[in-house]
Order: structure tokens, then sequence, then C-alpha cells
């Protein structure tokens, strides 16, 4: 590694020289990128190979002459700036494991790293030529805050258009993240804008007003904020890849400056705008994933309750089974006994253990699968395995259920365990709000959507919904994910209801 290092950084700093020259520092240093990608890779833990590899470059490019009166200071002026890019790797992942979820959501602290990084090496830079003038790489032939101001401009470019590949090139190579593809509609999106920019760009540059930049600036910010950081970084090297032939080619060296400052603009625009886009789509994901957490959790509590619920109804039957297969025995062994009492017994143990097995499956069906595949489903089946999961909860409290007759034809198209758990959120929401212990259910389709509701009375005096927390927040989680969504209504004749909309389903093909 350190071996590839020193050969990409000796042709990256070879290559700065095509937009500086002299002593005045480049406006286009690749080698920055490939110096940040490596710390922010490897870590700190890479800084003193780092050094020593840059040093050794500037030895054997003649920078830092072996014996001469300034070598030390211009060894400083070398190992400055990769050990300000550690130091600034090492600060931003401090106040990464300190702040808060805002700012440690990836890729915000690289974004916040590569931006932090060159302009910091520029201003250490810069105070050192005050204090201590031409002391490192010789006697700068411009303004110190000229020469700073391009070493910033060219470390910033650097990073920003090497950085990105090389990191992703890595994280590919590692498998450590997967991959997040953009839809085309965005990407063509983003690339007629982009093309809109350059066109308007160009066509000033003909008009001899120069290569404009602002409407490729917010172009290539549009992309960023629609595709990501990966599609940004596209934008970016395009138009390096047009803006820089053209620098070069200049030979103001401030129309160069002015052009590298603008460059250096889009690509912070750009970047930026792709940082927040793939910070806001991983909070997403983590907002998604507290959801299954919750959801998981919610799915405990009620199968905590069905095994309760299990446990007090296997009970009785039970008891009823060891009786009369104590009779049956009896009744066997009496010659007497008619066959009509024997099938009479027969068929009450059969009832009886079909009633177990009903119950011990519904357990297992409901508690054994951790997530099912979406398919199309009856809601008059979902409101049936409701029924039945809540049935011993609302029986043994002396609430009752009334369940309307649904049509067979509503079908939608879902995961069932998790939309069954949405209903039951709701209607032990209802239980725990009811004045009458009455809690009804319906189901109705209206065009493409399916409508299910869930109403009891509240009464005058409860304001407020005891237990209404997490139960609703995850039946709305799980029917948002389903493209659907939970509304609650309050009537003058103190019911309340939520309501369930679904997107409807074709039929089910037996």
């Amino acid at each position: 590694m350190a071996i590839a290092y020193g050969l990409m950084f000796i042709l990256a700093h070879h290559l700065a020289a095509l937009w500086g020259g002299g002593y005045y520092y480049s406006l286009f240093y690749p080698a920055a990128g490939i110096r940040f990608a490596l710390l922010w890779w490897g870590g700190p833990r890479w800084l003193p190979a780092v050094i020593g590899i840059e040093l050794l470059v500037q030895f054997m490019t003649g920078i830092i002459q072996p014996g001469s009166p300034d070598m030390i200071d211009q060894m400083v002026g070398v190992a400055r700036s990769p050990l300000t890019y550690g130091l600034v790797i090492i600060l931003v992942r401090w106040i990464v494991r300190r702040g808060g979820a805002d700012i440690a959501t990836p890729p915000m602290p690289f974004a916040l790293a590569s931006v932090l990084a060159p302009i910091s090496a520029a201003i250490i830079s810069l105070a050192s030529e005050l204090l201590r003038p031409g002391r490192a790489h010789g006697l700068p032939s411009e303004p110190h805050l000229t020469t700073a101001t391009a070493f910033m401009v060219g470390d910033l470019l650097g990073v920003m258009l090497l950085a990105p590949p090389l990191l992703m090139l890595a994280r590919e190579l590692t498998n450590k993240q997967p991959t997040n593809f953009v839809p085309m509609p965005r990407i063509a999106e983003g690339a007629i804008l982009f093309g809109c920019g350059w066109a308007f760009a160009l066509a000033a540059s003909q008009a001899n007003l120069g290569l404009l930049l602002t409407p490729v600036m917010l172009a290539t910010a549009w992309v960023g904020l629609r595709c990501g950081r990966p599609a940004a970084w596209v934008a970016i090297v395009i138009t390096a890849v047009i803006a820089l032939p053209i620098s070069q080619d200049t030979v103001d060296i401030a129309t160069r400056f002015a052009l590298h400052m603008g460059l250096a603009a889009v690509a912070i625009s750009g970047y930026l705008a792709g940082s927040y886009t793939d910070a806001q789509r991983q909070a997403l994901e983590n907002i998604a994933q507290r959801d299954r957490l919750l959801y998981q959790a919610e799915r405990l509590k009620t199968l905590r309750a069905m095994s309760v619920a299990v446990i007090h109804e296997i009970s009785q039957p039970l008891s009823t089974l060891s009786i009369e297969s104590r009779h049956l025995a009896a009744l066997s062994l009496n010659a007497a006994a008619s066959r009509e009492e024997i099938s009479d017994i027969a068929a009450l143990l059969e009832r009886k253990v079909g009633s177990l097995s009903d119950m011990i499956r519904r357990l297992r069906r409901f508690g054994g699968r951790a997530v099912d595949e979406p398919s199309p489903i009856a809601v008059a089946t979902l409101v049936a395995d409701m029924a039945a999961i809540i049935e011993t909860e609302t029986r043994r409290n002396g609430f009752r259920l009334i369940v309307s007759p649904i049509e067979k034809g509503l079908i939608v198209m879902g995961q069932e365990i998790e939309l069954v758990q949405a209903i039951v959120n709701l209607v032990r929401n209802a239980i725990s709000a009811t004045t009458d212990k009455i809690i009804r259910v319906d189901a109705a389709g209206l065009d493409e959507q399916i409508i299910l509701t869930v109403s009891n009375t509240i009464g005058s005096d409860l304001k407020v919904y005891p237990g209404m927390g997490v139960g609703t927040l995850v039946a709305r989680a799980i029917l948002e994910a389903h493209g659907g969504k939970l509304t609650r209504k309050d009537t003058t004749n103190d019911i309340a209801s939520y309501s369930i909309t679904l997107p409807r389903a074709g039929p089910i093909n037996d």
C-alpha cells in the first residue's frame, strides 16, 4: 500500500505542475485527493507513512535540497499538509463520537472532513508564511493571501475529484456497504438539467463573457440533491474535464484563478448537496430499522398475550379430555355400554382436540414467521385472524368485538402477519379507550382503495386515548410501508374511529 501511494503521489504531484509552476501553489493538486483518501480509509495510523513518503518524493524532485540551510524549514513545510489532514480527520471523528445523529450520519463526516482539511491546511500555511515569510518552499512570487487561497482551491479540487472514487473502489473491494441505486427517471432529469447548465455556460463563453460556471454549479447541486453523492461526483468530474483544459491554456493567472474558484464552488455545492441526500437516505433507513424493531416488540407483546390466553384456554379442555378419556376407558370395559354413548364421548374428545389444535396452530402461525412474503390477502381473512388473536382477551375482560360482514372481493397486497399486527394494535387501542366495552370493525371498497375502520365510543369525559403510543406508531409504519395510511376521526356523538386505507389489489388466483 505504501509503495502504491508513493507512485500515485509522484504522478499526481507532477501533474499538478500543469496548473501552477515555480513556487506558486498548483490550482489543481490531485495528490491531495490521494492523501485524503488513504488517511480517511486507513485512519491516523497511516499518518507517519504518508509524511515519510511525501518527504521522500520532495527530496527526489528537488523541492527539498539536502544539506541546504533551509532544509529543516522545507521539511516542516512538506510535513505540515499531511499532518493537518490527519489532525482534521481525527477531529472530525471525535466530533462524530461526541455529536448527535445529524452530524454522525454517513456521509456527513466525510463531507465535513473533505472540505475542512484543505481549508485548514491553507490557513495554517498562510499563518506560517506570515510568521516566517519565505522559509518553506522558498520565496513565493505571489502575495501570501493569493498563494494560500490557491493552495486551498488546488487541494479542495484534488480531494473532491479523486478521493470519492478511490474510497468507493475500496468500499466495493471490501464489501463494507451496499450500493444504492438511483431510479433512472431521476438520472435522466439530472442529466437534462446538467446539460442545460453547460449549454448556458458555453453560450456565455462564445459571447466573450468567459466560462460562467454559476449555472453549472446550480445544476450540479440539483443533481446531488436528486441523485446523491456518486451522481454529483460524476457531474463534478465532467465539469473539471471541460474546465481544466481551458484553464491550462489560459495565460492570465487571474483568469485561471477565477475559473478554478468557480470549479471549487461547483465541487463544494454539488458534493455537499449529494452528501445531504445520502445522509437523508441513511436517516430514512435508520427510521425504517427502528420501525422494524418497534414492530417486533409489539409482535412479542401480542405473542405473550396470546400465550397467556392459550394457556388459560387449554386448561379447561385438558381437564375435560382427562375426565372424558377416563370415562371412555371405563365404558370400553363395560359390555353393557351403548355404542351411542361411546360415540358421543368420542365426538366430544374430537371437538376438544380440534379446539386445542386450532389454538396451537394460530399461536405457531403468528409467532413462527419473522416476515412473510407479500401476497394477495382477503381483508376478511385479516379481520378473522385479528378476531381470533384478540378473542380471548376481549371475552375475559367483558368486551364485545362486532365485525360487520366483509365482502370476499376486498383484496390487498401485503405481508399478512404485519397487517394483522396493525389491526390488532388499533383494536387494542380501542379497547383501552372505549366506555361501553363495544368495538366495531367494518371494511368497504372505495374505487381503487379499501377502507377498514375500527371505532368505539369514548364518552364526553374521556379526552385522551390512554396507551395510544407505540402501538399506533407501529401500525402507521406498517400501513405506510404497504402504501396505505392511517387517519383518526372523532364525531360529535362521541364515536372515535381509526381508518386504515390500503390500495386495492386484484382477485386472488385459486
